[in-house]
């Protein structure tokens, strides 16, 4: 079996930001990267910082989305699998342990010690989603897959989570013997952007994009699509600048959005830089229910920070309504003051 001191488990441009940090505090150790393309992507543009981290690496099969696609899920898996069989590690960290990755490690007991690294805000949502319809869909076919019969968080072998919302997950948690612990460091930005030095702020509103449709959470495909344009369109004397999801195949989704006079997509250079990267000073930020508009509104100075969630009327949406952070605006309203 080999064996390593460290492993990483993450997915999104957030996640490579808490693994460098952790990489750069363990240069003396063996460790194991897991994660989709994208992801390393990240971590190795970030670990040009210091030539001291060395890792080796898998990479997981993209992202596929649709319940229904059972076979090319059963695909998926056995082929991580494969790979992860005969690993073991000393320290095992987790931006999702409810992940195939994460699971497969944690059933072959193949850790000592685990820790959770909040996957941003929508993880604090699970306690009021775990009724709804969509999550018992999620639950079936995870089973199905064999996956793992385990409740979210209700896992002994971790023993530390790192949170943003220590409280909440203090409350949430405390019939388990889970440490909550802040994020702190782990959530500092590689490097600050300041988006003034790019655009006149106070003439520009940033569309900060979530993938409703690409996760099943849209009432029909693109409605996110749908509901942009017409708030565009409302709004046609405002001038919107959209940051997309890393996870959308954005020139082909949006492209009804492209047409329009007032919509641009965001500068080249920027496009691939996380949200908690770039500081949008006094400007305005829509979106809908993302884990980067959230983080936006816990960190933010002086921009406004909305959400459009409240038109999508899916059963995922109303959930994520009641525990969006107070310092978003819900709009009720598609026009703009």
């Amino acid at each position: 079996m080999r064996n390593y001191d460290l492993g990483f488990v993450g997915y999104s441009p957030l996640h490579a930001i808490y693994a460098f940090h952790l990489l750069n505090e363990k240069v003396d150790q063996s460790i194991l990267v897991i994660g989709m393309e994208g992801f390393h992507n990240d971590l190795e543009r970030y670990c040009l910082l210091n030539k001291n981290i060395k890792y080796e690496k898998i990479v997981s099969p993209p992202y596929i989305s649709q319940l229904y696609r059972i076979k090319e899920k059963i695909k998926q898996r056995r082929q991580i699998f494969k790979q992860l069989k005969n690993l073991s590690f000393e320290h095992f960290y987790t931006c999702n342990e409810m992940s195939p990755e994460s699971i497969y490690v944690e059933n072959a007991n193949n850790f000592k010690n685990g820790f959770i690294f909040d996957e941003g805000f929508l993880k604090g949502t699970v306690a009021l989603e775990t009724g709804t319809l969509r999550w018992r869909m999620k639950k079936l076919l995870r089973d199905l897959l064999n996956l793992s019969k385990k409740s979210r968080f209700n896992n002994p072998t971790y023993n530390i989570m790192y949170s943003n919302d220590v409280d909440f997950f203090k409350n949430y948690l405390k019939h388990t013997n889970i440490k909550i612990l802040p994020l702190g460091r782990y959530i500092n930005a590689i490097q600050t952007i300041k988006l003034k030095d790019y655009y006149n702020l106070e003439k520009v509103i940033f569309l900060i994009t979530s993938p409703l449709t690409e996760n099943g959470n849209a009432r029909f495909s693109n409605q996110e699509v749908v509901l942009l344009r017409e708030f565009i369109e409302l709004n046609h004397e405002r001038t919107f600048i959209l940051k997309p999801h890393y996870r959308e195949n954005f020139e082909k989704k949006y492209k009804l959005l492209f047409a329009l006079k007032n919509c641009t997509l965001i500068d080249q250079e920027l496009l691939e830089i996380p949200c908690n990267n770039l500081e949008f000073g006094n400007a305005r930020v829509v979106g809908f229910h993302s884990s980067a508009l959230v983080e936006l509104a816990e960190k933010k100075i002086q921009s406004d920070v909305c959400s459009l969630s409240r038109f999508v009327e899916s059963s995922h949406s109303t959930v994520m309504i009641k525990s969006l952070n107070k310092k978003i605006q819900i709009l009720s309203e598609m026009k703009l003051d």
